[in-house]
């Protein structure tokens, strides 16, 4: 009798050890939830500006013909270097996030497709006025066109993104694509100097300047380079994370392209030199002809341009202290002419369970400072909605500097 005890006490002690062990890993089995995949579109359009307002962005990008009145009131309130960005994106794509199941990481996947406008640069004063009204009204004035950049980036990005786990490194999001350019436009200007003669006899010269642009219009493939990007976050603690990553890091090998490079003191006469920005081949005609030998470089052909590549790091620590939910904390920098490295801090509020409105406080980009609000909301259980807005002072008030930038992006879970 004592051994048949022993032995059904054995027994029931094995089987609630066995017990305890399977129903860990039913646990664990059910707590898993594969992500969905989804398809996502987004579009984003705006202009930002350390100096220029959002109505005056408007007249510019948008009238045929500047007033007097237009053109005097945005010299007055630019009274400085003027750092610009007029952006436009439209993406749509393809994904399968990747997920954790048992210790084991399935990986993503994806695709997408990315249009991507940019026109942006840093100007001058003096070639701020060069543009409104010609050099004519400046006879006998010497013009500084100096520390000057600007670029135009019209082209699209056919993109493959996958999932990499090295061993016990957390995944890296890989992005791998082709750039198809349709039409880009660069112009340098180290140091420039520009003087009309009195009665507009002759115009001299002292510029140290570099042009790359395309001889045709704009075309559907125009060019063609690479896309690399690449994603990973880092859990520093159980309430923080550290996400870093670059992203459109890549070239476009231009054809049909025209390359001027110059740098020596010019003196041009028998041109009519009322307006220099409407006889801009006459002046190289006749640079080309007279410094080809020793200062100029004037050629068409092929020529290759790093595309406008973003880095960030993102900084995120869990609070849950009510409806506040999350502390941002996020530096970044875009590569185009005006853009400065902006730094962001940031807060996210969350509203029940399927809504969350973000706030942040930055510095640099194109503006000086301004705030930057966003929004997500998910509805009808597979729809997300995400909007966005950079400067929204300058949305609300467009009168003020800085221009506004917004984004809208919608996605459903398949």
């Amino acid at each position: 009798m004592k051994y048949l005890f022993s032995l059904i006490l054995s027994t029931t002690l094995l089987s609630l050890a066995a017990q305890v062990e399977e129903d860990s890993i039913v646990s664990e089995i059910l707590n898993v939830r594969k992500v969905r995949p989804y398809v996502e579109a987004e579009y984003g359009f705006g202009a930002l500006s350390n100096r220029a307002s959002t109505i005056e962005f408007i007249d510019f990008f948008s009238s045929d013909f500047l007033t007097k009145e237009d053109k005097e009131e945005l010299l007055n309130s630019i009274d400085g270097t003027l750092r610009f960005g007029y952006l436009g994106h439209f993406k749509i794509g393809y994904y399968e996030p990747g997920y954790k199941a048992l210790d084991i990481y399935k990986e993503g996947k994806g695709f997408s497709i990315n249009y991507q406008y940019y026109n942006s640069g840093k100007l001058s004063p003096d070639l701020l006025k060069l543009m409104l009204y010609g050099n004519g009204p400046y006879a006998n004035q010497t013009l500084n066109l100096g520390n000057t950049k600007y670029e135009v980036w019209n082209y699209t990005t056919l993109n493959y993104h996958f999932d990499l786990k090295l061993d016990s490194l957390p995944p890296i999001n890989f992005t791998v694509g082709i750039n198809v350019g349709h039409d880009y436009t660069f112009y340098k200007v180290w140091k420039g100097d520009l003087y009309t003669e009195q009665n507009g006899a002759y115009l001299d010269m002292d510029v140290d300047y570099r042009l790359r642009d395309r001889s045709n219009e704009t075309e559907v493939i125009a060019g063609l380079g690479l896309n690399l990007g690449a994603t990973t976050s880092f859990d520093l603690s159980k309430k923080e994370k550290l996400t870093i990553g670059v992203e459109d890091f890549g070239f476009i090998l231009w054809t049909n392209g025209r390359m001027v490079d110059a740098d020596s003191t010019f003196r041009f006469g028998g041109v009519d030199v009322g307006n220099v920005l409407t006889v801009t081949d006459s002046i190289f005609d006749a640079a080309k002809g007279a410094y080809q030998d020793a200062f100029y470089y004037n050629q068409s052909g092929e020529y290759a341009r790093i595309t406008p590549f973003k880095v960030a790091a993102t900084y995120i620590k869990k609070l849950n202290k009510g409806k506040l939910d999350e502390l941002v904390i996020e530096g970044q920098y875009r590569y185009l002419a005006g853009y400065y490295p902006k730094l962001s801090f940031g807060t996210v509020f969350k509203f029940g369970r399927r809504q969350h409105l973000n706030t942040a406080l930055s510095v640099g980009g194109y503006n000086i400072g301004g705030i930057d609000v966003g929004y997500q909301w998910q509805f009808s259980r597979l729809w997300n909605l995400n909007l966005m807005v950079t400067n929204i002072s300058g949305l609300l008030i467009p009168t003020l500097p800085g221009g506004a930038f917004g984004m809208i992006r919608l996605s459903y879970d398949l």
